[in-house]
């Protein structure tokens, strides 16, 4: 073992950093404390669990916070104090960017925060709360401690509703059968606001246009505090507009198709279509795709779920840079809808370039070009048009002066509406989307084969919700072809079936769908969690009409269509996601992730194809371990193999779990350490692979382990990371030798080239 110096090193930080935690006092004023932070408790006599509850409501409220530390150690301050007043560049720099200035007792302001604590109680029916405090010192530190004597807290007795006058306060009425208010609630300020937007929010769906919340009062009746319960009395305002108790009908509607901030509505090209005056320029987009997303009606009353639906639909079709939706008053109850568009630029091309470092010792350039044209054929059709092109060779090892390059265009086209036989309306704020997908391939691997892949692909996208997406492939071909093989390769495929198996011609055809729940889209929520569900079928459809002309799909003698074997299988997977925010501003949390997958063949096929197989290792699955190379099982391709960088090895099965505690150095730097497990593994016995075989009594015995850290630049939108990981369990070793934890040897220049893995790539792991 060479833990030694590494203990040696870890003590003598631990000492360095206990020093810097002792060295902050003798910069601290003579005049002044450091404050150290407060704490909340409570004196009251009352109900443990009302005790509780408030000091919850308040503790969050302590000001100013204390300077940040860890273990009782203050780094930042330290380095505050260090660095303060320096000229030099980099002691300057880390004085900005990662110091923290001292917070002193002087600081802190607990009259305000006292006055705080007691609105707050009040607010949530503690009438009778009081707070007070002192102040503890410890030279040259100080502290508070704030005491708060709830008292009994209030709850919400009889509600007394709006006498019924008109039609408002019949709707009013009509509404409070399902009131937040109920006789026993806990009386709190924030129930009775959100019982008036309750309130208003029911009635602007029914053309109340001009009425607001803020025209409903609540009055208290505090004689029956002696039970603890307050009476309400709802109330209109006196001062409410008298228009604001009629319901407001749509007298007409009109779109302004290009309409430019600051110049005049053209209203050239003006047609009527479906109750709608239809201004449309100079015919940049035609009517139908506007209209259909259009859901306030001529002749209805107002309703701001549609007034909504039309705002979000008509942002949602990615044609327009700015959607304005007015509404004019022409009588007491009439209003005319306005609606402005303003578009984007129909064309925008943005170019990639990256550079490319794998664990096989290839490098060399990547670049990307992607063109966007949002409304091709008018109907604001989305295109997208994708090159990806790459080159990759080695400075040094087996390979130098052999290269590959791939070369890969991609066409995407998005309909904003389901292309279906029948009409159909989808109620959301998304638009609903048709897809046509397709995907050329050219890989060359020099001096050993060339493959050619196209793929093929039809279906419908659409969201019901902001977190929900569905995905639904209703045709999908991928046709899969090798070609030019050297005899190098050849003589190396024949002496292996199941590596002749892998680069076989391939035809997949079938269907797929997918399910993707993701709640990291609000941010209020403190455990997001994000869930991805894909479900696949291949060579049903084909394997039918086989049947049907009398021919039985057999995987020893397997059927072939346009002189290719065709796949046949079905393949599951899911993809589970949980974050733990571990501070408000999400500067610091812990990510978990489990993933599984099982594909099983059957039919015409004995395996499932290998480019929909499942692989372990690298820079977004098992980070301590080369790019494929775990599994399956226990088994490790023989040394004449490995060497090899297009040998991957895949399975049938996955499962793999990840551990993440994320962090911010500063700024856009953010660090990270880790933790995975996984493995793949194979249905069946296979003779050339073997210990690849899934067994419920030892696939947890075969789990890979490794763990590592790493650095991110994260700018918003892009994000360069930089993963270092080192294997702590190989499952191809020996049962009761696969931790090699033991084994760690950093001074070792062999051990380091051997398991130290480095991961470049873009974009978080998961």
């Amino acid at each position: 073992m060479q833990f030694l110096p590494n203990v040696r090193i870890f003590f003598v930080g631990i000492s360095i950093l206990l020093c810097v935690s002792c060295g902050v006092k003798k910069w601290i004023p003579e005049n002044e404390f450091l404050y150290t932070g407060a704490t909340v408790k409570s004196t009251d006599s009352v109900s443990t669990k009302s005790s509780k509850n408030a000091i919850k409501l308040v503790e969050g409220l302590t000001r100013p916070k204390p300077n940040s530390s860890f273990l009782g150690i203050r780094n930042s301050l330290w380095l505050h104090y260090k660095t303060l007043g320096s000229t030099k560049k980099i002691r300057k720099t880390i004085h900005e960017k990662w110091s923290d200035a001292p917070v002193y007792a002087s600081d802190a302001n607990p009259d305000r925060v006292v006055e705080a604590m007691e609105a707050t109680l009040f607010n949530e029916g503690y009438f009778s709360a009081h707070v007070s405090y002192t102040w503890q010192y410890d030279t040259p530190f100080a502290k508070i401690h704030y005491r708060v004597m709830p008292g009994e807290r209030t709850y919400i007795g009889k509600l007394t509703p709006l006498p019924v006058t008109d039609s408002l306060t019949f709707h009013i009425q009509q509404h409070m059968q399902r009131s937040l208010l109920q006789n026993g609630v806990p009386y709190q300020l924030d129930l009775l606001k959100q019982e008036r937007k309750r309130i208003d929010d029911a009635l602007k769906q029914e053309g109340f246009y001009l009425f607001n919340a803020d025209y409903l009062l609540f009055e208290l009746d505090t004689s029956t505090l002696a039970k603890n319960k307050v009476g309400l009395t709802m109330r209109l305002k006196p001062e409410m507009p008298k228009n604001a108790a009629n319901i407001h009908t749509i007298q007409s509607v009109a779109v302004f198709a290009e309409y430019e901030l600051g110049k005049q509505m053209d209203t050239l090209n003006s047609r009527l279509v479906n109750g709608v005056q239809y201004h449309g320029g100079s015919n940049y987009i035609k009517p139908k795709p506007i209209i259909q997303s259009v859901f306030i009606k001529q002749g209805l009353p107002y309703n701001r779920n549609q007034h909504n639906l039309t705002l979000n639909r008509l942002s949602n079709l990615g044609v327009y840079k700015f959607v304005t939706v007015k509404f004019t008053q022409q009588d007491s109850n009439a209003l005319a809808a306005t609606i402005l568009l303003t578009p984007l630029p129909q064309r925008s091309i943005s170019t990639e370039v990256q550079g490319v470092s794998k664990s096989n010792n290839f490098i060399g350039p990547g670049v990307n070009v992607s063109y966007r044209n949002r409304n091709t054929l008018k109907g604001a059709e989305l295109l997208i048009a994708k090159l990806r092109t790459s080159f990759e060779t080695q400075l040094n090892g087996p390979y130098k002066g052999q290269y590959t390059y791939e070369v890969n265009p991609t066409l995407e086209l998005y309909v904003p509406r389901f292309l279906l036989p029948f009409s159909t309306s989808v109620q959301s704020n998304f638009v609903p989307r048709t897809k046509f997908i397709a995907d050329i391939s050219f890989v060359s691997r020099v001096n050993y084969y060339n493959i050619n892949s196209f793929k093929f692909g039809y279906g419908y996208k659409w969201k019901p919700s902001l977190p929900i997406d569905h995905d639904l492939t209703l045709a999908s071909v991928n046709y899969f072809n090798i070609f030019n093989q050297s005899p190098d390769f050849l003589a190396l495929i024949n002496d292996n079936p199941t590596l002749e198996q892998r680069y076989e011609k391939q035809f997949i055809a079938g269907m797929g769908y997918s399910y993707f729940y993701n709640q990291q889209v609000f941010e209020r929520i403190k455990r997001p969690i994000y869930f991805n569900l894909n479900l696949e079928f291949a060579g049903n459809i084909i394997s039918g009409i086989n049947r049907l002309q009398g021919n039985t799909p057999n995987a020893a003698d397997p059927l072939v269509i346009f002189g290719v074997k065709y796949a046949q299988f079905v393949k599951v997977d899911f993809d589970f996601r949980k974050q733990f925010k571990l501070d408000q501003t999400n500067s610091r949390a812990i990510i978990y992730r489990l993933f599984g997958g099982w594909g099983l063949p059957y039919g015409n096929a004995s395996t499932v194809p290998f480019i929909k197989q499942y692989f372990s290792g690298g820079a977004y699955s098992l980070r301590g371990f080369p790019v494929y190379a775990v599994g399956p099982g226990v088994y490790i391709p023989p040394d004449s193999l490995q060497s090899l960088y297009f040998v991957q090895q895949g399975g049938e099965i996955k499962l793999e779990t990840n551990l993440e505690y994320r962090f911010t150095y500063t700024g856009i730097v953010k660090g990270a350490f880790f933790v995975d497990a996984g493995n793949t593994w194979l249905n069946n016995n296979n003779p050339d692979i073997p210990g690849g075989k899934f067994s419920l009594n030892t696939f947890y015995k075969e789990i890979a382990v490794s763990a590592g850290t790493g650095v991110r630049i994260d700018v918003q939108y892009f994000v360069f990371r930089l993963d270092i990981g080192i294997p702590l369990r190989k499952p191809w070793l020996p049962d009761g030798n696969r931790w090699v934890v033991d084994d760690m040897d950093f001074s070792s220049a062999r051990w380091r080239n051997q398991n130290i893995i480095w991961n470049l790539a873009f974009g978080y792991p998961f």
